[in-house]
């Protein structure tokens, strides 16, 4: 009789424990899916709000966090939903097991529901297509994706069409999805390498157009062509210049407002000119002419703005879906998403409220933040496209001048943000003396990382960001000007410029005070861009040239810190930056260069540098000396922006647009790189012949 009873007991209680199983996991099956869905529209928000913020913040954990939420957006909506059409599959196949029972038909109906707002999802918004240029290359997997995704919620659609109360809901719904996937599919394709310069409008030879000029100058009694200005300055006079001869008189807003309008014309218009070198393809000497003439003769923040406004707009072309959203095609579809979700937003109210059922507060409130952010981010996403330069644009060339003055007094021209007007800063002499090892982020890394790894850990530690101030701008517009400059395409090596600002600076006379304001200046200059120089060489080496990347900084910092070790008396006295530099000047001159062993490149680099900044000391005359080393420094930059490959600028587009990539970019209107070509030869051929 006991075992009898204890064997009932046993059933029974395993029986309770295969349902409580069963429960368990269809518990934690719904718990899942709305977690699921809940955390891509925290995805959707964090896209939306910071996909734009990185093209001017150069903070890291706004792009660690961008970069998180665009990984795991496509993710989480695409595993969603599979358990969308898994558990719908489930439902269908064991329609007459009492198991189905379980799952409410109610569940299914929201379920079904939430299926086209996933789909919305992995089109994502208009501020971020593309993470990194890379991304732009696989639009064939999202196009498969796409495929995958309008299958599977067909199939999911056909199964439960007659147990879902909201599916012509869900069926208007995908009309908003199927937009926002379709333009995220077709920008990706057409930003990608081969299929941008699908996009760039060819230089097709005018043969006769040079002739012409030829025999009109001849018959005028020049012998040189005279190169002609395209139709973007003539739209660029037509609509700003003739405003700006009044603009002294004016109020200071108003001339902003008008300056801006210049700026961003100039830009719009040679845009369309220099994206051709992101599409890997060249330049004729008649668009350099185009963009000198129009730059010509500007004060040098006119020209950094106007580089900054195409910038921008590049920045837009490769990661954002303004191929597509800046046209009437793009509108049109804009307030059609935005009117077809307000449309399901009604109605999803209205037939909540007439027809009740046993869904949970929970599922129905999920549905109303699905619907209700939506179109929220859909009216964000107009309120972006109404108030860029694109849109500012148009309505300049179309002399909507009341509505332009509307949105410029809502958000003025001159405030956007465009670029984080920051350079990176790196002192390596700062890493070798461990002015930061007390910090408690270091101890903990290297617990972490340990002694091998210290290396990687200085990198970020010591990287600071200073202001791009007007002093520098100046100073490297000026530079970069220069006649024997402009004149010479290729950059000559920056060692022999400092050879010749050595020799120069050395025989000057000391011509007495030299104590100025251009000293602290040059001073300032020098310092603001060697530690650029060296935070390029750290943490992004990929911008230098090839030759400069074979330095090794673990090598170049362990020598660092070798020689304070071995010239310093006691080992626990701090040493400081003054005491630092007091060293190297001292010390640098009992070294034998011949003592250095064959193949130690990072000591003989330390070396030689310590024994030019021995020299650069001796020399009497600080305004001279700190001219030359100022001038080198920034020949030797823009020799690193010109030597850097146009996809590499690409890449800092999304970083903040270093200061690299707007001088190289300047550089590129000057004429001062190798994207030119010379073009309608079989005419100069003629012309040369008679």
């Amino acid at each position: 009789m006991i075992p009898l009873v204890l064997s009932r007991a046993v059933f029974l209680k395993r029986g309770m424990l295969q349902k409580s199983v069963i429960k368990l996991n269809e518990l934690l099956d719904g718990h899942e899916l709305r977690s699921l869905i809940i955390f891509s529209l925290i995805c959707q928000v964090i896209l939306v709000f910071l996909g734009d913020h990185r093209k001017y913040s150069p903070k890291v954990r706004i792009r660690a966090l961008t970069w998180s939420a665009y990984l795991m957006a496509d993710s989480v909506a695409s595993y969603a939903l599979g358990m969308i059409t898994n558990t719908v599959a489930l439902i269908d196949n064991e329609n007459e097991n009492e198991n189905a029972s379980t799952y409410p038909i109610e569940n299914i109906t929201m379920t079904l529901f939430w299926a086209p707002f996933l789909l919305l999802h992995l089109g994502g918004p208009d501020r971020i297509t593309a993470f990194s240029l890379e991304d732009n290359e696989l639009w064939s997997r999202h196009l498969f994706s796409l495929f995958n995704q309008m299958i599977a919620i067909v199939i999911v659609f056909s199964i439960a069409w007659d147990e879902s109360r909201f599916y012509k809901l869900s069926m208007l719904m995908m009309v908003p999805a199927l937009i926002k996937y379709g333009e995220r599919v077709w920008v990706l394709w057409a930003a990608s390498s081969d299929h941008f310069k699908n996009f760039v409008p060819d230089l097709q030879p005018d043969h006769s157009r040079i002739m012409e000029e030829y025999k009109l100058k001849e018959i005028e009694g020049h012998k040189l062509i005279q190169l002609t200005v395209n139709k973007v300055h003539k739209v660029m006079r037509t609509h700003v210049e003739a405003d700006l001869k009044s603009l002294e008189e004016q109020p200071s807003s108003e001339k902003l407002y008008r300056q801006s309008q210049f700026e961003l014309l100039a830009a719009r218009g040679l845009v369309d000119i220099f994206k051709r070198i992101f599409a890997d393809l060249l330049l004729s000497f008649d668009e350099y002419a185009t963009s000198w003439s129009v730059l010509k003769g500007k004060n040098f923040l006119v020209v950094f703005r106007v580089i900054e406004f195409e910038l921008g707009f590049l920045y837009d072309l490769l990661y954002t879906k303004a191929l597509v959203i800046y046209s009437r095609v793009g509108l049109f579809l804009c307030f059609l998403s935005i009117s077809v979700i307000l449309v399901v937003l009604i109605l999803f109210t209205f037939t909540h409220k007439n027809q009740l059922f046993s869904s949970s507060m929970f599922d129905i409130n999920l549905s109303y933040a699905l619907v209700v952010v939506a179109l929220l981010l859909e009216i964000y996403a107009l309120y972006g496209l109404l108030l860029s330069d694109w849109t500012a644009c148009w309505l300049i060339n179309h002399k909507w001048f009341g509505f332009m003055k509307l949105i410029n007094w809502f958000r003025p021209l001159h405030k956007r943000r465009r670029w984080s007007n920051q350079i990176g800063q790196y002192n390596l002499l700062s890493v070798s003396l461990k002015e930061k090892q007390s910090s408690v982020c270091h101890r903990v890394l290297g617990f972490l990382l340990g002694v091998d790894k210290m290396p990687v850990v200085q990198k970020h530690l010591y990287k600071t960001h200073e202001d791009v101030n007007d002093h520098l701008k100046e100073f490297i517009f000026k530079q970069l000007a220069r006649d024997d400059q402009r004149r010479d395409a290729e950059l000559p090596s920056p060692w022999s410029k400092i050879c010749y600002h050595f020799r120069n600076s050395n025989s000057l006379d000391n011509p007495g005070d030299s104590h100025d304001e251009g000293t602290e200046s040059r001073r300032t200059i020098s310092k603001c861009l060697s530690r650029y120089m060296a935070y390029l060489l750290v943490m992004h080496p990929s911008l230098l040239p090839s030759g400069t990347r074979r330095i090794k900084y673990q090598d170049t910092y362990a020598t660092g810190m070798r020689f304070f070790e071995q010239h310093t008396k006691d080992k626990r006295h701090k040493i400081k930056m003054t005491e630092a530099c007091d060293l190297l000047l001292r010390q640098v001159e009992n070294e034998e260069k011949h003592t250095i062993p064959k193949g130690q490149t990072s000591k003989l680099l330390w070396y030689n540098g310590c024994l030019l900044a021995s020299k650069l000391h001796d020399i009497a005359n600080e305004k001279k000396r700190w001219t030359a080393v100022s001038e080198v420094w920034v020949e030797m930059f823009a020799y690193a922006a010109s030597k850097c490959d146009a996809s590499d600028h690409a890449q800092q587009l999304r970083r903040g647009r270093g200061l690299l990539t707007h001088v190289w970019f300047l550089m590129t209107h000057f004429g001062l790189t190798d994207y030119f070509k010379i073009q309608n030869v079989p005419a100069i051929a003629d012309m040369i012949v008679k």
